[in-house]
C-alpha cells in the first residue's frame, strides 16, 4: 500500500471518528471499530503479502498471496462501507446503499482493467486530465491491472459481509440517533 493509500485510509478513519463519537454521544459504534479493522487487515496485508508494498514483501510467499488474491478487494468493498456508513447513513435502507454503492464502484473500477474496456479508457482520461497526477495514476491503474472475474465475486462478498454487520449492531445505542 502506498504512502497516499495510507494517508487516504486515515483521513477515513479521522472523519469516521470524528462524526461517529459525536452521533454516538463519545464512543464509536461497533460498525466504525469493525471498518477501522477491516482496513488494518488490509494494510497488513499490503505491507506483508505485497512485494511492490510498503514492506518489499515481508513475507515471500507468492503462494499466499495467490491464493489471497481477491482479499483486498473484499476487505476495500467492506471496510469502506462500514465507515461510509457510519458517517453517513440514517437508516437500513441507506446503509444497504452504501454497501451496494461500494460494491458498484469496485466492480466499475474491476471492469476498467478488463483488456478490451482499459485502452479505451486510459488514453482519454490521460488527454482530458492532462497532467493531473491521480489521472495518470488511474489510467496506468486501468492498463497495468488485472481484470479477474473473482474480484467481482471478493467486492459482492465484502458488501454483505459489510451489510451483515450493519444490520446485526442496529439495535445497538450507538448506531441510533
Amino acid at each position: 500500500m502506498r504512502a497516499d493509500a495510507v494517508a487516504v485510509g486515515s483521513t477515513a478513519v479521522s472523519l469516521v471518528q470524528t462524526e461517529a463519537i459525536r452521533r454516538a454521544g463519545g464512543a464509536i459504534p461497533v460498525p466504525g471499530w469493525a471498518g477501522i479493522a477491516v482496513l488494518a487487515l488490509g494494510a497488513l496485508y499490503y505491507v506483508v503479502l505485497r512485494p511492490a508494498a510498503i514492506g518489499a514483501g515481508l513475507v515471500s510467499a507468492a503462494g499466499i498471496a495467490t491464493v489471497l488474491g481477491s482479499l483486498p478487494t473484499f476487505l476495500h468493498v467492506c471496510a469502506f462501507a462500514l465507515l461510509t456508513s457510519v458517517v453517513a447513513a440514517t437508516d437500513m435502507r441507506g446503509r444497504a446503499c452504501i454497501c451496494s454503492a461500494w460494491v458498484g464502484i469496485d466492480a466499475l473500477f474491476e471492469m476498467a482493467q478488463h483488456a478490451l474496456i482499459s485502452p479505451t479508457l486510459a488514453v482519454p482520461l490521460e488527454h482530458w486530465c492532462g497532467a493531473l497526477a491521480a489521472c495518470r495514476r488511474t489510467s496506468q491503474f486501468f492498463v497495468q491491472g488485472t481484470f479477474d472475474p473473482a474480484d467481482l465475486i471478493a467486492g459482492v462478498i465484502g458488501g454483505l459481509a459489510a451489510f451483515s454487520v450493519l444490520r446485526d449492531a442496529r439495535s445497538t445505542p450507538e448506531l441510533t440517533r
